[in-house]
């Protein structure tokens, strides 16, 4: 089968490879694929060696293997590379045959970039992720310490044998890195030598070529005692340039999300249902790919009142859809649409407009976390019967689906005055689900890896300033916000109230629609992780979960719940008339309200 210039050398499980040369060149041995949506791409003339060896061990990735001016085992290397990665080899590069071939593992959704006119020894290993998890104790939590992070190799660098490149590591053009070096950050000069471990720089303005001294005589003296320096070796390899093309050029910012566009096109279908002149820049996209997400803020030009969000949820632009995913598993915030551009910052660096306007109305940091807190003060009562809801909201209205403020495309507020009907001397807290489109359901994900943690060190903090034991404390959220009460009131060990909780967000993920945009972020289906935790509570907790048998799309999963003998009560509202998964809560409000009070004033009773 070919496509213009492009031919496809396989197509098994939606895994592709894609060759630039005729079909009957370039060997497939030693390339498996244990998963699947991968696509290897092979530029004219790649030369294998027999022994190389590249395993695609997850789904949705890309290796990119440029083109081999030496046309000697030009690619000598074992590759392993999971899920969500990116591996881009620039081309002529040599990798010496003559030994242990070097080993590259790219995990955890980070990328490898390694640029043109390289050298490689042997025995060299380059990993973006540790084989094991590493923790730190703080405040009697454990925290991960060690998530992966991108390499970067520009062109013209030499790595000499046994040489370690960690996670993060990242070698300006013209570098070499000596023997046994162990590599673990990033070297900000161009053209210099470092060795040790961990490795330093120790020479600067460095310049080499790959002849072999192997091959000297006498007649190489005047050769290669000194040379002119080329235009072509000095290389001004900075990557920042094309970050600032894509910022500042609409046009190049469009034709990389076109390319995205193209990519998802061979990710996702399996097919190059495109023209040849729209992948004539295919390349260009990975000269940028890793490392253009270093930036601070990003833009996405739609050139519509629409922005992003609206075109890839709503109107399901699949440029738009793609280039939104990818900026959000960087960790960017959608925040802004203005001038028919919508804007992006990192999710560390968001401040939502609610906090820089008022200070007053309750919106509050920690960490990364935002939260609302407010205290029933006028209605207090004895100090020792302190109480406190912890609410997480569900989906917003649709009014409010689109808007630029994360905290209300979120879902907030909700049930915004439930504060009248509490019993006395209630704290309420509010948590906001700040992360990716429109929040993760209050989960943690690769690019938010201490949300959950988060969130429970908060209410530990609360309870502990206010002295609220444990008792004292009700988990109260609808749709993904009962998913998240019920999941954190099992994790912390709190009583919950959860109105129709999402537990399986595959029922809205059919033909790919994706509507909640969690797919490759996170596991679509909560039942199991649930059922675990059920099995390990404490039954005397109560755990209240609301439903209605009519909206059967969400009442037939409660079914796969491990209900028995673990404190869990399901109430089955039974309507036929409010039938809808939006409004069970409203259907059932003085049902909710009565289950909330009965489990924050141990006096009442409820049958």
């Amino acid at each position: 089968m070919e496509y213009y210039d492009y031919h496809i050398k396989y197509h098994k499980n939606n895994n592709l490879i894609i060759s630039e040369d005729p079909i009957e060149y370039n060997p497939i041995d030693g390339i498996k694929f244990n998963g699947s949506n991968n696509v290897l791409f092979l530029k004219s003339g790649v030369i294998l060696h027999s022994d190389t060896q590249i395993t695609f061990e997850g789904n949705r990735s890309l290796v990119f293997l440029g083109d081999s001016v030496i046309k000697v085992h030009s690619y000598y290397f074992n590759l392993s590379v999971f899920n969500d990665s990116v591996v881009f080899f620039g081309g002529n590069t040599y990798f010496n045959p003559n030994g242990e071939a070097t080993h590259f593992k790219v995990a955890e959704m980070a990328n490898l970039f390694v640029g043109r006119d390289s050298l490689f020894s042997t025995e060299i290993n380059v990993e973006t992720t540790d084989s094991h998890l590493l923790f730190d104790m703080i405040d009697g939590n454990l925290l991960r310490n060690n998530y992966a992070k991108d390499i970067v190799l520009e062109n013209h660098v030499w790595i000499g044998r046994r040489v370690s490149l960690n996670k993060g590591s990242y070698i300006k053009s013209g570098t070499v890195v000596g023997n046994n070096a162990v590599v673990t950050k990033k070297f900000t000069e161009k053209n210099i030598v470092v060795v040790g471990v961990p490795a330093k720089e120790v020479k600067r303005n460095v310049f080499w070529r790959g002849n072999s001294t192997q091959k000297y005589d006498i007649n190489s003296l005047n050769e290669w005692s000194s040379y002119e320096l080329k235009s072509s070796e000095d290389y001004h390899c900075d990557f920042n340039v094309y970050i600032d093309k894509l910022t500042n050029e609409n046009d190049l910012q469009k034709r990389f999300s076109k390319n995205l566009f193209i990519l998802e096109s061979l990710l996702v279908n399996g097919t190059l249902d495109v023209e040849k002149k729209d992948i004539d820049n295919f390349t260009k996209l990975f000269d940028f790919f890793s490392d253009k997400y270093s930036a601070e803020e990003l833009s996405y030009a739609t050139d519509s009142e629409s922005n992003i969000h609206e075109l890839a949820i709503r109107k399901k632009d699949k440029a738009a859809k793609f280039m939104y995913k990818n900026f959000l598993a960087r960790d960017f915030i959608f925040y802004q649409h203005k001038n028919g551009i919508s804007n992006f910052i990192k999710r560390s660096l968001y401040t939502p407009i609610e906090l820089q306007q008022d200070s007053s109305n309750g919106l509050r940091k920690y960490g990364d976390t935002f939260f609302y807190f407010e205290y029933l003060g006028n209605r207090k009562t004895d100090k020792d019967e302190k109480r406190l809801l912890v609410i997480f909201s569900g989906m917003p209205a649709d009014d409010y689906a689109n808007d630029e403020s994360l905290i209300t495309r979120g879902g907030f507020p909700l049930f915004k005055n439930i504060k009248r009907s509490l019993v006395k001397d209630t704290y309420i807290l509010r948590f906001v689900d700040a992360n990716l489109a429109s929040g993760s359901f209050y989960l943690n994900t690769p690019n938010y890896p201490d949300f959950e943690e988060n969130i429970q060190k908060i209410i530990k903090i609360f309870a502990n300033s206010y002295n609220i034991p444990s008792k004292n404390i009700v988990m109260f959220g609808a749709s993904k916000g009962g998913f998240a009460s019920l999941y954190h009131g099992l994790l912390g060990g709190y009583a919950s109230v959860n109105s129709d909780p999402i537990i399986n967000d595959n029922i809205y993920n059919n033909n790919g629609r994706d509507m909640h945009f969690q797919e490759s972020f996170r596991q679509m289906d909560l039942i199991p992780r649930i059922n675990d935790l059920l099995a390990q509570s404490d039954p005397s907790l109560k755990k209240f979960i609301i439903g209605n048998s009519y909206v059967k799309y969400t009442f037939k999963q409660y079914s796969k719940l491990n209900m028995a003998n673990n404190g869990v009560v399901f109430y089955n509202t039974n309507d036929s008339f409010d039938n809808e998964h939006p409004v069970i809560l409203r259907s059932a409000i003085p049902q909710v309200l009565a289950m909330i009070n009965f489990l924050l004033d141990d006096k009442l009773s409820f049958n």
